[in-house]
């Protein structure tokens, strides 16, 4: 399927939803929680994603990661990941 088509199928099912427009014209879209459910394999492939982000900006040190006694995990941006965000505008 034509990847065009298969956003409209996502929007349409309420899987995704257009946030708005980046500086170059682009959609920006979020996955919204339906996505597990209604497609698990854009939802899997969103959180691999995710999950390779977070590591990398780890590895970096522009993110510390600590974790509860449940094991839930915290993100924090640090000082020199607030310095990129800013240089992308976020």
């Amino acid at each position: 399927m034509d990847p065009d088509d298969l956003i409209s199928k996502y929007i349409e099912m309420g899987v995704i939803n257009i946030e708005g427009l980046d500086d170059n014209g682009e959609f920006m879209l979020s996955i919204t929680e339906k996505a597990e459910e209604l497609a698990p394999e854009l939802f899997e492939q969103h959180q691999k994603h995710v999950e390779s982000v977070i590591l990398d900006w780890f590895e970096k040190g522009w993110v510390n990661i600590t974790y509860d006694e449940d094991l839930t995990a915290y993100i924090e941006i640090t000082e020199a990941g607030e310095e990129i965000a800013k240089k992308f505008g976020m």
